[in-house]
């Protein structure tokens, strides 16, 4: 399963719908910040900037794009990079 794009592309997908669920009701349905969902799609962020470092290690053999590589770690995390790892989702 690990190596199948359609399980990665599924994740992020999901991952994806989540933040635009999540700024949509905070921008068009008049939800607070302070409420637990867009919380916690901000910590889900802050952990996927953190991982940046660790996708740069996982990476560095593939001669990633910075920019690309930045981007996508923020916004996907892990469901981004361990498949640009193994050459399934290109890296630059």
């Amino acid at each position: 399963m690990a190596n199948n794009k359609n399980f990665w592309l599924t994740l992020n997908v999901f991952l994806g719908l989540w933040y635009v669920a999540v700024f949509a009701y905070v921008l068009f349905m008049g939800g607070a910040w302070n409420e637990w969902v867009p919380m916690v799609t901000l910590v889900i962020l802050a952990a996927h900037v953190l991982e940046i470092p660790l996708a740069m290690k996982m990476l560095a053999s593939r001669n990633p794009a910075l920019g690309r590589l930045i981007v996508m770690t923020t916004l996907f995390g892990l469901t981004w990079w361990i498949p640009a790892s193994k050459g399934i989702y290109p890296a630059r």
